[in-house]
């Protein structure tokens, strides 16, 4: 979830949601998230998960859970004592904006996280050819 430096590329914001994740033979419904980025999130649950295993994580927004939901594809990062680290790999677009709304709804700082958004070059629209 870090840069080659060490630098994150997108502040976590605290966030208290359930979501579900399903990586090869495991299935976690209902854990905790404990933080999110646009890069990823942390999930409080011990799952014994290995790092660099492939999973689907469904982020329920509404009530029921099943409502509308954002899918995102990831990657197991990181595993400890506590949980595990997601690294996003894949976010439709309509999945994209829901999770970018959801992160500057709950942001201390909505105005950080668009500079974020907007400096970081995979959510631009890349410079025509004529350009």
């Amino acid at each position: 979830m870090a840069d080659r430096d060490g630098a994150r590329e997108f502040t976590r914001i605290p966030l208290r949601r359930q979501v579900d994740v399903d990586a090869a033979d495991v299935r976690i419904r209902g854990a905790a998230i404990r933080d999110l980025s646009l890069k990823g999130l942390y999930v409080a649950a011990v799952a014994g998960l290995v790092p660099g295993t492939e999973c689907l994580v469904r982020l329920s927004l509404g009530e029921p859970p099943e409502a509308y939901q954002i899918e995102l594809q990831g990657r197991i990062a990181r595993c400890d004592a506590a949980g595990f680290g997601v690294e996003f790999v894949a976010i439709p677009v309509d999945s994209h904006q829901h999770l970018r709304n959801l992160i500057l709804y709950n942001a201390r700082d909505p105005s950080l996280h668009e500079r974020e958004f907007a400096e970081h070059l995979g959510l631009r629209p890349r410079p025509s050819p004529s350009s």
